[in-house]
């Protein structure tokens, strides 16, 4: 199940793995099949989701930050 931010924005676990999808939807669903489209999508694998998160992280894009991050994705955190 997806997480959505705000203004139709999403963010989803794909798989036990942690890989991501980030999405946008559409504003209008498809005319035909009455499904949302995407406007944007992008799935990144979790390694670089993990790296993106320590980089926006108060302690920055460090190794230390980089380790805590896969832990907390992956429920590691003791």
């Amino acid at each position: 199940m997806a997480f959505h931010c705000k203004d139709r924005w999403y963010f989803e676990r794909l798989n036990p793995e942690g890989d991501v999808r980030i999405y946008r939807e559409e504003k209008e669903p498809d005319s035909e099949t009455g499904f949302p489209e995407y406007e944007f999508c992008i799935d990144i694998d979790a390694a670089s989701w993990a790296s993106i998160v320590a980089s926006v992280s108060k302690l920055g894009d460090t190794a230390e930050a980089y380790h805590h991050a896969v832990a907390a994705h992956q429920g590691d955190i003791s």
